[in-house]
């Protein structure tokens, strides 16, 4: 990753070598080693990057590209870049080199800002375009590196992370209750709203184009179907679903090896078999499976599947230890690194992973994330098979899934089925909580935000659901994949873990999040994936003789404790009641925003009152909001750490 900056208007010429400086530094742990600033009297370009991440096959030397009158700051690493050349020269257009900057400089020149529909990768940049006075910059489709503006000065302001923007707001840096309470609530609506006022996101798959004072943010990418694939025999999806992940995989190796984060599970394990298209014996560079180590009669333990994957591609697994690695071990320092209060549960393990390949000398980490996205429809069909008629199919579907019931037939079967409309009056004749979408969960009992905040912010989500999703898809399941790959919770859960993995010195890369791959899974009928008593059929047999037999006797102790919900029941009670004791000590700042009753919530944690088991989830969502306020509470004038500005300092002499 790499950290970019933008500023235009009336504030340019006051901003000197040495201000920008400052500011880069407050991104200091996204890469400091080697910065470039490139300025005119209506616009500052800047970014700042670690000097492994200049080689081929990561973001690449270039740090300002130049060209035509055109300027590009980008953190990226792109794929397909043969595609990509071919189809840019083929167009007369050269790019200067195959560094990320030039080929989307090269891309923009062509094509405009429809230069994102020719990009695959992982990527956000700024275009400086001297010859119109415009500022265009774009957010790749899965959100993987963020960016974030507002209007400063009479001008604008964009970066890697929120930390220079609250930087240049000095003491005038306020929180934006809104935008804290939708992360105590896990909703992040359309994904613009953040912690601090007057502080907006790009979201994921949208472009911000600011020319003349004014700043327009639109979508450019929705997961959607083409014709292209929606031809193809279910023989023959096969046989491309084995392909498109196959390239998917390939095309995100690292230059210098290549570490997999694995499970036993479908997803991660079908990566792993994609980076051997042809088998162990394909004469590439070996790839290092990471794989938690739990302790042995775990029902969670999946050691069993990990070492017979492993050894049918002969490749070496290292265990990764996470005993003694808590929820809320340096929470503090680990607060004033996010740019959203909202925290990632497993954090630590994660941090853990990236700690292990680095121990390989290895700097790039691949995982099985968004496979649950592509190729797990959900029960969600049931809601379709309802709606067209097909009774039988559904009673087969229903049964083989294990419902049972009337109860259970109105919950999966025929609420999801009706229209959203009817669905929240039946809410509200029932006297609950209208939780139609997906996501909507009840709120907190300790939430104590004014209620009509509370409904502003359904409202909201709602319409945006309705507009992205909804208005779009006709069917119950294609909603379900659709929110799935677009809706703004899961794009911010992939921005903190690549920046938790580049804290570590890391770049994490995700095969599943394909812009192609998506395209072909979102033509494809719900029937390819999930089926009475069977789950990811797809991708099952795309993996047929390529993958050992997953055959094995079942497990005593039922619920798998090394899953989240698992590792919630089994370790999270006495160290969210510690943490809990600890952040009692103080008055609380949520509480001071009019947002959370901070007694209420104490005392339902000491006295275990948890209603249902999700709640574990809003529980750490209050405590890891409540550290992040606190955290930058006392340093709102700097907008980031000492410990961050020291690093920089230290780097750059």
């Amino acid at each position: 990753m790499s950290a970019v900056l933008a500023i235009l208007g009336p504030s340019v010429p006051a901003q000197d070598e040495a201000s920008v400086m400052r500011l880069l530094a407050t991104m200091a742990r996204r890469g400091a080693e080697e910065r470039s600033v490139w300025r005119s009297e209506r616009a500052v370009l800047a970014s700042a990057r670690d000097r492994w991440e200049m080689d081929e096959g990561f973001a690449g030397p270039t740090m300002v590209a130049s060209r035509e009158g055109c300027h590009v700051v980008c953190d990226a690493t792109l794929y397909y870049t043969r595609d990509l050349r071919d189809r840019l020269e083929a167009a007369g257009t050269i790019p200067a080199s195959d560094a990320a900057g030039d080929l989307i400089l090269a891309a923009y020149l062509r094509f405009g800002v429809h230069c994102v529909d020719h990009l695959e990768g992982d990527f956000a940049f700024c275009v400086w375009d001297e010859r119109s006075d415009t500022l265009f910059c774009a957010r790749d489709p899965f959100g993987t590196r963020s960016l974030y503006h507002m209007e400063w000065d009479g001008g604008l302001m964009v970066a890697s992370t929120a930390h220079p923007l609250v930087r240049s707001q000095g003491s005038r840096a306020e929180y934006d209750e809104i935008g804290v309470l939708r992360s105590l609530l896990m909703r992040p609506g359309d994904g613009t709203v953040t912690a601090w006022r007057g502080i907006l996101e790009l979201p994921a798959a949208h472009t911000l184009v600011a020319s003349a004072g004014s700043v327009r943010v639109s979508r450019y990418w929705r997961a959607a179907p083409s014709e292209r694939w929606q031809a193809l025999s279910s023989a023959e999806a096969v046989r491309v679903a084995a392909d498109l992940l196959n390239d998917a995989s390939l095309e995100r190796r690292g230059p210098d090896g290549t570490a997999l984060a694995m499970s036993g599970g479908q997803d991660s394990t079908s990566i792993l078999a994609s980076l051997y298209p042809s088998g162990p014996d394909g004469g590439q560079a070996p790839v290092h499976v990471l794989s938690f180590k739990l302790p042995e009669g775990d029902p969670g333990n999946e050691d069993w599947y990990v070492n017979r994957a492993a050894d049918a591609f002969r490749v070496p697994v290292h265990w990764v230890r996470t005993e003694g690695r808590g929820f809320f071990e340096n929470v503090d320092e680990r607060s004033t690194l996010r740019s959203h209060c909202h925290g990632h549960a497993f954090e630590l393990h994660n941090r853990a992973l990236a700690e292990a390949a680095r121990g390989l000398g290895i700097r790039v980490l691949l995982n099985g994330h968004g496979g649950d996205n592509l190729f797990g429809v959900g029960d969600w069909a049931m809601a379709d098979l309802l709606r067209t008629g097909r009774w039988r199919q559904l009673r087969r579907y229903f049964t083989a899934r294990g419902y049972r019931g009337a109860s259970q037939f109105l919950s999966y079967c025929f609420r999801p089925a009706l229209p959203l409309r009817v669905f929240d009056h039946l809410e509200t004749v029932l006297g609950r909580q209208i939780c139609s979408r997906p996501w909507e969960r009840p709120i907190p009992p300790w939430i104590a935000a004014d209620e009509s905040l509370v409904k502003q912010i359904a409202r909201e989500d709602r319409e945006a659901y309705r507009v992205s999703v909804v208005r779009n898809e006709a069917t119950v399941a294609g909603r379900q994949r659709s929110w799935a790959l677009m809706d703004s919770t899961f794009r911010r859960g992939c921005a903190a873990l690549f920046d938790l993995k580049r804290d570590e010195g890391v770049e994490l890369r995700m095969p599943f999040y394909d812009r192609r791959l998506v395209e072909f899974v979102m033509s494809r009928p719900a029937d390819e994936f999930n089926q009475p008593g069977q789950y990811k059929v797809l991708l099952r047999r795309a993996m047929e003789g390529r993958l050992p037999d997953r055959t094995r006797e079942a497990q005593a102790g039922g619920l798998k404790s090394g899953t989240a919900v698992g590792v919630l029941e089994t370790h999270w009670k006495p160290q969210v009641e510690a943490f809990t004791e600890q952040v009692a000590t103080r008055p609380w700042i949520a509480e001071q925003l009019g947002l959370v009753d901070a007694r209420d919530f104490v005392q339902r944690v000491r006295l275990g009152k948890m209603d249902h088991w999700l709640w574990a989830v809003d529980v750490n969502i209050t405590l890891f909001a409540e550290a992040w306020l606190r955290a930058h509470d006392s340093s709102a004038a700097s907008g980031v750490p000492a410990s961050t500005e020291a690093r920089a300092e230290r780097v750059v002499g």
